[in-house]
């Protein structure tokens, strides 16, 4: 298991019980995940200053801790989607923030991407960049990430799931948000000096580029896209419904009525909260060590028209991690023009490229 220099192990909040019981299993998912090899160029680390990023980044993709952007070394770039027809600009729902600083250790940061749906999903986006970061921190304040054990209040992976539990209980609660039809596919990565957290709820992804050999760069996705045909037992049980299961379409789970949501996990949606889909995240847990030189955080505004490959291969080729995004934002642009036309339909996109180690 040390094809690509990291090694993990997997840790699923229930629901469901995990697929990947046994060593053998995960190895074949390990192995079917790792795709492509992409020589990288030299990434900036050392000696770059912090700086204000740009001013959709800063509404759209704050940094929300003590220690600002290193755009050498940490860019992100977005893009509000695109009505069908004329053309016009549809408000943003995607969202991101990332945290480095006190009360974190010196080694150890957090970032996260949101992705917003439904009438108010920006509204949900927004209030997960100001709720997220508090309760996580709330949460591993206590602990020592590098060297984490069993606290009162659990594990690592286990205050990670109550950190998305008590977050769209606050949404529900205490936000004023009308959150019954509207809320926000998250994945959120928490970044030790040797491990990384993955949280998936819903389909935004995080995808490592991993150094093999003589700097070839490999994809190997680190978060887990959450369907409602994957997970479809749970769903079932609780009397949800799937629709859109034929060929070419989209798996949805359905209220009966008019509303359908296309992830089996999410924070938000209250009307299917009830049906199967949960804010419960999936928690991956990976032991990392210097193969790992990249991460590649984004909305399926990227996923929808762009491999993990191919995102590998374009952020590969900027030494600068704000040129890579920028780069990676303007190719899905293409894709989604080439693929669905440029009077189509395009979705919202966000995305972060991470060089590591962060603090080098």
């Amino acid at each position: 298991l040390s094809y690509c220099s990291i090694f993990f192990f997997y840790t699923i909040r229930r629901p469901p019980k995990s697929t990947l019981s046994s060593s053998s299993a995960a190895s074949d998912v390990y192995k079917r995940q790792v795709e492509g090899g992409h020589r990288l160029r030299n990434m900036y680390h050392q000696g770059q200053l912090t700086e204000d990023p740009p001013e959709s980044v800063s509404r759209y993709f704050p940094s929300v801790g003590p220690v600002g952007y290193r755009p050498s070394i940490l860019g992100a770039a977005t893009l509000p989607g695109r009505f069908p027809g004329d053309g016009a600009a549809k408000i943003n729902q995607d969202r991101g923030w990332y945290w480095r600083g006190a009360p974190l250790g010196p080694h150890q940061f957090a970032i996260c991407v949101a992705d917003g749906h439904g009438e108010v999903g920006h509204l949900v986006a927004d209030y997960l960049i100001s709720s997220l970061p508090l309760l996580l921190l709330e949460a591993l304040s206590a602990l020592d990430l590098n060297h984490p054990t069993m606290h009162g209040g659990g594990s690592v992976e286990d205050r990670l799931g109550a950190v998305f539990e008590g977050c769209e209980a606050g949404l529900f609660e205490s936000s004023g948000i009308s959150a019954d039809e509207s809320g926000a596919a998250v994945v959120l990565v928490v970044v030790s000096q040797s491990k990384i957290w993955v949280c998936s709820a819903g389909d935004a992804r995080c995808v490592a580029g991993c150094s093999v050999e003589d700097g070839v760069l490999h994809a190997l996705q680190l978060s887990t896209d959450c369907k409602p045909e994957t997970e479809s037992a749970r769903i079932l049980k609780a009397g949800g419904t799937i629709v859109g299961t034929g060929k070419g379409e989209v798996a949805r789970v359905s209220d009966g009525a008019e509303g359908a949501i296309a992830v089996s996990r999410a924070i938000g949606d209250k009307r299917f909260s009830g049906l199967g889909v949960v804010c419960t995240p999936i928690v991956q847990v990976y032991t990392l060590d210097r193969g790992v030189k990249c991460l590649v955080l984004a909305s399926d505004g990227v996923w929808e028209h762009v491999s993990n490959s191919e995102a590998i291969r374009l952020v590969s080729q900027h030494a600068s991690a704000t040129r890579g995004s920028e780069a990676l934002l303007q190719h899905a642009v293409e894709r989604w023009d080439a693929i669905d036309g440029k009077r189509s339909y395009r979705d919202d996109i966000i995305c972060a490229v991470v060089h590591l180690p962060l603090w080098n």
